[in-house]
């Protein structure tokens, strides 16, 4: 699923001017719903709005795209915490992936067993894809990520398993992926910096 929010958007603090051309109007069956904070006037914001309420229970990952301020992590907690998400009680994991070197990153997203570096916890760590287990993990900056991360995070979507650093035990997984950027995925790939396959997979749905 594609969702590209470019105009600004902003929350419940909107004036009544503004909310009377707001979503509420549109999905009134469900009053308290998070999609109901979303305000808006322009029929762009509308679209994205109808497409999310479309996918809420939907499983596949969702990629949002669209400059900064535009609402991308407001569309992202729309889609979990709606009252009509069957998630929406499972945790909601988010994960800035900009300025990450990718050891880092992989740490944080896939954890590590004991002993499997140095430095690493005696305890061993959850990564993030375990911490979001029956819920969903939002990556925000995924135009960010290097291509030896771009891959372990595509084989854990296909696959919806990992192993964590150090380790030969597979880890299922049910998580929801929403990814957001706001780099020009397209010209990426053209450009070689950014993988067509793990791009198609973050715009399936189930």
């Amino acid at each position: 699923m594609f969702i590209s929010p470019n105009k600004k958007i902003s929350g419940s603090h909107q004036s009544q001017n503004m909310r009377k051309h707001c979503f509420p109007f549109i999905y009134p069956e469900c009053k308290s719903c998070t999609l109901n904070k979303i305000a808006g006037i322009s029929e762009e914001i509308f679209s994205n709005i109808r497409n999310v309420a479309r996918i809420l229970n939907e499983d596949g990952s969702v990629l949002i795209t669209g400059e900064s301020g535009t609402g991308k992590e407001l569309f992202a907690n729309a889609l979990h915490f709606s009252e009509c998400c069957k998630r929406k009680n499972a945790p909601f994991v988010a994960k800035n992936c900009a300025g990450l070197e990718s050891s880092m990153l992989i740490n944080e997203l896939f954890g590590h067993e004991k002993g499997a570096f140095t430095g690493a916890l005696l305890q061993g760590k959850i990564g993030l894809f375990e911490a979001a287990q029956g819920g969903t993990l939002f990556l925000d900056e995924i135009g960010d990520i290097s291509m030896d991360m771009q891959v372990a995070q595509l084989r854990a979507i296909e696959e919806k398993k990992l192993y964590r650093l150090g380790s030969t035990k597979e880890k299922k997984l049910n998580v929801r992926i929403i990814a957001a950027t706001n780099k020009d995925l397209s010209r990426m790939i053209r450009e070689k910096r950014f993988r067509e396959d793990l791009y198609y997979r973050l715009m399936f749905i189930t």
